[in-house]
């Protein structure tokens, strides 16, 4: 499109040049949008606070954090230099820095960026519907269930559906199993057909050969199976998982740590038309996310010996490696200001870098010394 074009008749003229004056306007208004866009990927990147602080009337900026380790990093994406990798490789974004002196660069250019902007869309929309939550109190148990006739996807935010999973997957009880045994929590959990639609979920005590109901023993079994059954069942998916650790005693709030370890890892990321965005190998076979509230310090400590076991490679048998850019540790801090993020660093030796905040760790020496 050339505004200037011989042949055109005077209202021919006058369209295109209305049409070239909102194209550069659409255009102006995109790159003030991927510049703003630059500064806040650096700055999280980077947690550089003072690439925020130059975005102006951006209320609580000099709070933000760095949240790099929470979200899929990939180590094969080049993030070298001065201009970031999507800057970088993508031509349609490159294409707005540089000076356009033919209107129909222009009108191609916008019309590339204006398709790639609603895949981005459908892209965050599918990564959010790969997040599952399980809240802070699991379903009490029942001593017979009714069958649904469904297949649920995940547990839910109770853990209601936990029952029908293992109803109809077997191999999800045959794996659970496997990490009851490495929990030593002494069970082995059937599921027991009874007539028509219902069943019942029975724990077989390993030392009498007892059939006991999960109703019959510790509250904690009953509050960890959702969180067991989910973890075996989950591929590539976000678990947000609020106090895992609610009625499990110390030794198995650790080996939740271990659990979370051997479920997660990096993964490829689907587009929305579940095509791969990145080529990555996967370091895990699950290759979940946990994002977990917790105040369980045991947990937080099997996370921490992992981390020192893989930097001295005298991990155990069976357990994952886990290095510090692998872990997140963010501390909520109330203030009259409102609630202030606080990342805690994590050193190769599995040590806090950052002091802890009163109220955690120093609460043992307290009542020790």
């Amino acid at each position: 499109m050339n505004a200037n074009e011989p042949g055109l008749k005077d209202e021919e003229l006058e369209e295109k040049k209305i049409e070239f004056i909102v194209l550069q306007a659409r255009v102006r208004q995109l790159e003030k949008i991927l510049r703003l866009s630059r500064i806040i990927h650096r700055s999280l990147l980077h947690a550089s606070y003072e690439d925020f602080l130059k975005i102006r009337n951006f209320p609580g900026s000099n709070r933000l954090i760095s949240l790099a380790n929470c979200f899929p990093s990939y180590k094969e994406v080049d993030l070298s230099g001065e201009e970031e990798w999507l800057f970088q490789n993508i031509p349609e974004f490159a294409a707005l820095g540089k000076t356009k002196t033919d209107t129909t660069e222009i009108y191609d250019t916008f019309t590339s960026v204006s398709m790639l902007l609603p895949e981005a869309s459908s892209f965050l929309k599918e990564y959010l519907r790969r997040i599952v939550y399980i809240g802070p109190l699991r379903e009490y148990p029942e001593r017979v269930y009714s069958y649904s006739g469904n297949i649920p996807s995940n547990v839910g935010k109770s853990g209601k559906y936990t029952p029908d999973i293992l109803m109809k997957r077997p191999d999800l009880v045959a794996k659970v199993n496997e990490w009851f045994d490495r929990l030593d929590i002494g069970y082995e959990l059937k599921v027991d057909v009874l007539k028509r639609n219902l069943f019942a979920l029975s724990l077989v005590d390993k030392n009498t050969g007892c059939d006991v109901s999960p109703k019959d023993v510790g509250f904690g079994i009953g509050q960890l199976l959702p969180i067991l059954v989910q973890g075996v069942l989950s591929e590539n998916k976000i678990l947000l998982i609020e106090q895992p650790e609610i009625h499990v005693h110390p030794r198995l709030q650790a080996e939740l740590g271990s659990f979370f370890s051997k479920m997660a890892g990096r993964a490829a990321i689907t587009g929305p038309y579940q095509e791969p965005l990145f080529e990555v190998p996967v370091e895990a076979e699950y290759g979940n996310q946990f994002i977990i509230e917790t105040h369980s310090e045991h947990l937080i400590l099997r996370l921490l010996r992992l981390i020192r076991e893989t930097t001295n490679g005298e991990l155990k048998e069976g357990e994952s490696p886990l290095r510090p850019e692998d872990v997140a540790v963010i501390y909520a801090k109330p203030t009259e200001h409102g609630t202030e993020l606080m990342e805690l660093r994590i050193s190769e030796d599995g040590d806090f870098i950052d002091k802890w905040p009163d109220g955690f760790f120093t609460e043992r020496e307290k009542e020790l010394f």
